[in-house]
């Protein structure tokens, strides 16, 4: 995969690790498709992107064949920087046995191809916890949209997990910045998901809460983004 440093990584910008869409011109955003569309925004070279199978989008109909297989034709573009996002969720209908199926399979993809995994999660992260130590040698994951707890963001860490925060953050619910006022900063991302606003706040919100410069915090954001992305095997 080629190096996101040649390819994507512009510090001048703000990363945005995760979003269905483009904002701003002044962010990076790793744009999260389905495999299908991954392979179409691949193509066009111009975003990174990270391809998975949400599990919103699961059902017993779900071709789950053919969909690893548009996954694997998206790991040949080097713009798939990543695989997601995939995930578990206890608070939809699809049993969470046949969730962790699926995410078993993406998570994979992704170590078989030197990815990280941008990772749904509600209400079950000792799952993701307990999966990751099965893929522990496999590059980092990334748990997208954190609005849990210091204890749950410190035991994720501990995994080589990493944390993402978005919209949330600027909300000021105090268990998410009591969250972000522990956690290393060689551990975070930040994001919009679907939000309309600028990622650039959430970073502002952070950097206020921890007493530190934005455009520092930037930087050091770019430095987890090429130490989690910046290697990987076999591009087009």
């Amino acid at each position: 995969m080629t190096s996101p440093e040649l390819s994507f990584a512009d510090r001048g910008k703000w990363l945005n690790i995760h979003a269905h869409k483009r904002l701003n011109s002044d962010e990076v955003v790793v744009m999260s498709c389905s495999p299908r569309m991954a392979v179409f925004a691949a193509r066009t070279g111009d975003v990174p992107v990270s391809a998975g199978l949400h599990p919103w989008h699961l059902s017993p109909d779900t071709d789950l064949s053919s969909q690893l297989d548009l996954l694997a034709e998206a790991t040949g573009f080097s713009g798939v920087v990543a695989i997601g996002e995939a995930g578990l969720d206890r608070a939809i209908d699809m049993p969470v046995i046949e969730q962790e199926k699926v995410f078993v399979a993406q998570a994979e993809v992704a170590a078989g191809t030197g990815r990280p995994v941008i990772i749904h999660c509600v209400r079950a992260i000792p799952d993701i916890i307990r999966l990751r130590k099965k893929f522990a040698s496999a590059p980092p994951w990334i748990i997208h949209g954190f609005g849990g707890n210091e204890q749950e963001a410190t035991q994720l860490i501990k995994h080589e997990i990493y944390i993402s925060f978005g919209a949330s953050l600027t909300g000021n619910r105090k268990k998410t910045l009591a969250a972000a006022r522990a956690l290393p900063v060689e551990k975070v991302f930040f994001e919009t998901d679907e939000a309309d606003i600028e990622v650039k706040e959430v970073y502002r919100v952070f950097s206020r809460f921890r007493g530190t410069d934005p455009d520092r915090l930037r930087e050091q954001v770019w430095d987890n983004f090429l130490n989690v992305f910046g290697s990987g095997e076999g591009s087009r």
